[in-house]
């Protein structure tokens, strides 16, 4: 059994362009996050377990059109690197999230070469 956790002030995931041609990335911002994860590695016929409990105070999806494009010599600093992919790039807000807490218990069974993912999943809005 393996068990993970985290608490963080805030967390920032960028994803990035596929391709070079591509000139969009999603933005994903999260505040107060708190997760853990229990997960169960390899016990036949099941190929993991996982267990995921998450919670934020506040969870903001945006996108990022007309990137920059950095010089190489700031690939080294990831923040100066960041900042000039998006100087001058415009931010669409996708979906702004309100506190809420997550549950999700998924197993990966194998059963003739097939690998199915099966899962439950609950979320919840805090009340305030």
């Amino acid at each position: 059994m393996q068990h993970m956790s985290l608490e963080l002030k805030c967390l920032r995931l960028v994803v990035f362009p596929r391709t070079m041609d591509d000139l969009e990335i999603a933005h994903f911002l999260g505040r107060d996050v708190k997760a853990q994860l229990n997960r169960l590695v390899e016990s036949a016929p099941i190929v993991g377990k996982r267990d995921l409990l998450l919670s934020f105070s506040s969870m903001i999806i945006s996108k990022f059109t007309g990137l920059g494009h950095p010089q190489t010599s700031e690939l080294s600093d990831g923040r100066r690197w960041l900042a000039s992919l998006l100087h001058g790039a415009s931010e669409a807000t996708i979906v702004g999230l309100p506190s809420m807490t997550m549950h999700m218990v998924s197993e990966e069974k194998v059963e003739e070469r097939v690998t199915t993912l099966v899962y439950d999943f609950h979320s919840r809005f805090a009340r305030q």
